[in-house]
């Protein structure tokens, strides 16, 4: 797959990723962008609308010092 799409000019995203030897596994084989469990638990809706919002939200440390 990883040559395949190396042939192509095409990037790949690894998913599915749960734990560090994936991780390092992947890296190994050229496959930099991730996603899963490892990076980021599963959320129920109500989960990802607050993250969504924090996202959202200007941090004090973004806001100019007076």
């Amino acid at each position: 797959m990883c040559g395949i799409a190396r042939s192509l000019g095409l990037a790949l995203v690894a998913e599915g990723v749960e734990n560090e030897a994936q991780r390092r596994f992947l890296l190994e084989l050229g496959v930099e962008v991730g996603q899963g469990f490892l990076f980021a638990p599963g959320l129920a809706p109500q989960g990802y609308a607050a993250r969504l919002r924090q996202a959202d939200a200007p941090s004090a440390a973004a806001a100019p010092a007076a």
